[in-house]
């Protein structure tokens, strides 16, 4: 009986550990550059939101995004769809946040 459990026990170890690999290579819906430029389109929309009273500042920040979704040519839902695929891949968000950092500070640096 003790053997049955241990078995058990073992198969369901190996299952989950199996189930947490992740080698799935993911495609970004855009090229990366237009990704980057996007989401730090998003970033800038959502800090400007913040400039507004508390009680404008969600209905802001949507007018803020739809303008930037317009500039971009690209739907909400496309949006969505982006960040769902980037966080499917982590060190893919890593790689891609570290270059919108990047961007947002040659923006920055460009407006100095």
């Amino acid at each position: 009986m003790k053997t049955n459990v241990y078995f058990l026990l073992v198969i369901v170890f190996m299952i989950a550990l199996s189930s947490c690999k992740n080698n799935v290579k993911v495609d970004l819906p855009f090229d990366e550059e237009k990704v980057v430029s996007l989401l730090g389109d998003v970033h800038f929309a959502k800090s400007a939101a913040m400039i507004h009273k508390i009680e404008n500042r969600d209905s802001m920040r949507s007018f803020y995004e739809s303008q930037v979704f317009t500039i971009n040519e690209v739907t909400r839902e496309d949006y969505n769809q982006l960040i769902n695929v980037l966080e499917s891949d982590l060190k893919l968000y890593y790689d891609i946040e570290k270059k919108v950092h990047s961007y947002l500070k040659t923006v920055q640096n460009d407006k100095n």
